[in-house]
């Protein structure tokens, strides 16, 4: 009972023993015979969430989180959770969404209930933690750094808050990346002129990962110059990660002459996902002009995003 009440203050909310048995229990209830355990990571943050029990759930191949709210019967799990949780006051704290990410949504089966990079520590894979950061959050994506039990190294994950898509990049792929940082534009560069589409795109994606000016400003004219619509569709969603020089710029342009629909709707969410005022005058255009609905939609949705980040930007 001890053990259970010194979790209840480090990661449930305080509402009694009796109320942290409770929701244990009905976690049990969907899981299959699995280890139910309170989630103490409340800790990251130095608080915990209040109103929600957390809890990780240990079977033989993996591990993984759920969630019961106050007034709810049925615990959350997985990507139902995650939505649930990420605008809890609390988890304003980039340290804690990581946290709910990894206990969520994370596709390793082992992350649930472990923690994010943090600091250096250690003399494990020096260069690795040398290039790792804090969990921040920007332009609409959340990004960690955590060990990767199978792969023994760092992974970088970042994930899309919009989507939850969660993409990995091994430590060692990331340092590759920036060891040679000339040397990868350019071999990218003479991939862009290929004729063959499969490799421009894995071209587009190597630029993606390099995740530095040069490579934006290289992704911002493919995604105004290539005459294939996956590629200059998969520029246009890479600009949304990568800072580039106007990028807002290449996006509103990108959304006011592309022939193909599905790329003015790339970028039209990229547009709302990076929330540069930059791009209101073209999300406003396409919003009421533009010859594809889905696309006046996206403009729509990504105008109210732009509004809603000048209401919290003013303080208001």
């Amino acid at each position: 009972m001890r053990v259970i009440l010194l979790l209840l203050l480090l990661g449930c909310h305080a509402y009694g023993e009796e109320g942290v048995l409770r929701d244990q229990a009905r976690v049990e209830s969907i899981a299959n015979g699995g280890s139910v355990r309170p989630w103490a990571g409340g800790s990251l943050s130095g608080g915990s969430l209040s109103g929600v029990s957390l809890f990780t759930v240990t079977e033989t191949h993996r591990i993984w989180g759920a969630a019961v709210l106050d007034g709810e019967q049925t615990p959350r799990v997985a990507g139902d959770a995650f939505s649930a949780l990420r605008d809890h006051p609390q988890a304003a704290d980039p340290v804690m969404l990581a946290g709910l990410a990894m206990l969520f949504i994370d596709p390793d089966p082992q992350s649930a209930g472990m923690t994010p990079w943090l600091r250096v520590t250690g003399d494990r894979m020096p260069s690795h933690q040398a290039l790792a950061r804090p969990p921040q959050v920007g332009d609409g994506v959340l990004e960690y750094w955590r060990w990767h039990g199978q792969m023994a190294d760092l992974v970088r994950c970042r994930v899309d808050l919009q989507t939850l898509q969660v993409e990995l990049t091994p430590g060692s792929a990331v340092l590759d990346a920036q060891a040679a940082p000339d040397e990868g534009l350019d071999r990218a560069e003479a991939a862009l002129r290929d004729a063959r589409i499969p490799i421009r795109r894995q071209a587009v994606a190597d630029l993606i990962a390099m995740d530095d000016r040069a490579a934006g400003h290289l992704l911002g004219l493919v995604a105004l110059e290539d005459d294939a619509p996956a590629v200059r569709k998969d520029a246009v969603e890479g600009l949304q990660r990568v800072a580039a020089p106007d990028r807002a710029a290449v996006l509103s342009q990108v959304l006011d002459s592309d022939g193909a629909a599905d790329v003015r709707r790339a970028a039209a969410y990229a547009l709302g996902a990076i929330g540069d005022p930059a791009g209101r005058d073209a999300l406003e255009r396409a919003s009421q002009g533009d010859p594809d609905r889905n696309t006046r939609t996206t403009a729509n949705v990504a105008l109210r995003k732009l509004s809603a980040s000048s209401i919290k930007g003013d303080g208001r």
